[in-house]
């Protein structure tokens, strides 16, 4: 409503708007990060969403989202919202974020990212039956694959100075034994290689 007082010579006057006036949500931009990236099997995976607008600090919350299936929500603090999940598979993964309207903030687009989630990695050790055998015995090495991440499955192979003598040995609960006879007098060396498997490299 707008008033004129009037003075000497004009009368006082007032109008209003018929049809009111209407202040509309202020509009939003939402971008997304993840860290690390790329990130590793069973790795802690941070989401972050920031939600930016000219009309102030945004409230609400932010879905998360991972190859289309909800991995929750995070509300705003400081137009920020953080998730975080330990749950990736190995591959390249579709993470989405969105912003729902509030009474003083729109909606905003879809943030969306793709994120690399490689195999977690492995140590393996060998440790043998006796430190030495007399020619023509045979000795027995025990091979275990170590990650923090799951139980390595698949198989592993064995050789001895570079040459393949026990192939595709499967590990059960990360473990596997091989026994061997050499076939010549000296030192040799013993190398284990482990073939990874879905999730383990």
């Amino acid at each position: 409503t707008a008033v004129y007082s009037g003075d000497a010579g004009f009368l006082q006057s007032t109008d209003a708007l018929a049809s009111g006036y209407q202040v509309l949500p202020a509009d939003t931009a939402l971008s997304l990060t993840v860290s690390p990236e790329p990130s590793r099997f069973k790795d802690e995976v941070t989401l972050r969403a920031d939600v930016t607008s000219l009309g102030g600090v945004p409230i609400g919350d932010v879905t998360f989202m991972v190859d289309g299936q909800s991995l929750g929500s995070a509300e705003l603090h400081a137009g920020v919202a953080l998730a975080k999940t330990t749950a990736l598979a190995v591959g390249q993964r579709q993470i989405t974020a969105s912003y729902a309207a509030t009474t003083s903030f729109s909606a905003s687009p879809v943030a969306s990212v793709q994120h690399q989630v490689n195999k977690a990695l492995t140590s393996t050790e060998v440790t043998t039956s006796a430190p030495s055998i007399a020619l023509g015995g045979t000795v027995t090495f025990s091979v275990k694959v170590n990650s923090t991440a799951a139980t390595p499955t698949g198989t592993v192979d064995v050789y001895i100075d570079n040459t393949l003598v026990a192939d595709d040995v499967l590990l059960t609960a990360g473990m596997a034994s091989v026994s061997v006879t050499p076939s010549s007098v000296g030192t040799h060396v013993v190398r284990v290689e482990y073939s990874g498997d879905s999730d383990l490299e």
